[in-house]
């Protein structure tokens, strides 16, 4: 073997050593932790770029097969195979649970498909706000605030506003980034010409804005890590 082939079979084999389950190794349990809680991170992290990329000016770009997580090293592409099967069963077994069930089941990658799936929707029903809607960046004020992106984008009486996390990793941000343990008194501050009354596309919850247009982060990502609000009529 050459010197590189030889390294290259010394780490692949080091790699194999210390993934190995066994009671002797006691470097597994503590990696797998570690894995664990960055890999939730890493979903959270994803659901956001999901959702801003959604409601972004622009045209959202979705590789085909990347509606699940995508753990490539480099871009995707769609010359690749893709199990469609599979994502049409997770995407009928998401519309048969709620938003809880979606969190516990993170792993499958079903609540990114479930979060693409219902911007797509809410594009394809206001598409006048998407084309040719203002875009308004969203200011947060409170403890968190740099851990929070907010935009809203509307034409005419039509509105939509996103709210997701980012930075998530803290001391009091363990688990699902949700309700004020994490949030504190963070809140988000909106324009005065905002509709009051609005319903939350992934969760169904109702959410008024009272005056003088200062909303807990909180109230808002409760019972899921992302928000795609819609304005009802007043």
């Amino acid at each position: 073997a050459t010197p590189n082939e030889a390294y290259e079979n010394a780490v692949a084999s080091f790699v194999s050593t210390i993934l190995a389950p066994s009671a002797e190794n006691r470097f597994l349990p503590d990696f797998l932790r570690f894995q664990q809680r960055i890999a939730s991170h890493g979903a959270f992290r994803s659901l956001s770029q999901t959702l801003l990329r959604m409601v972004a000016p622009g045209v959202p770009d979705i590789y085909q097969g990347s509606e699940l997580w995508e753990l490539s090293l480099v871009d995707p592409d769609n010359r690749r195979p893709v199990d469609f099967e599979k994502r049409q069963a997770l995407l009928v077994d998401a519309e048969t649970h709620d938003v809880a069930t979606l969190l516990e089941r993170w792993q499958t990658g079903a609540i990114k498909q479930f979060v693409i799936q219902k911007a797509l929707a809410c594009r394809r029903e206001y598409p006048e706000v998407f084309r040719d809607g203002e875009y308004i960046p969203l200011l947060a004020g409170g403890a968190e605030a740099e851990r929070v992106f907010a935009c809203a984008r509307h034409a005419g009486m039509s509105w939509v506003m996103a709210v997701a996390p980012r930075f998530t990793a803290g001391p009091r941000w363990t688990g699902v980034p949700l309700g004020k343990r994490v949030w504190s008194d963070t809140e988000l501050t909106f324009p005065s010409n905002v509709p009051r009354h609005w319903t939350n596309l992934f969760t169904a919850e109702h959410l008024e804005i009272p005056e003088p247009g200062h909303t807990p982060v909180a109230a808002i990502l409760r019972r899921f890590p992302i928000a795609l609000l819609l304005a009802l009529p007043d």
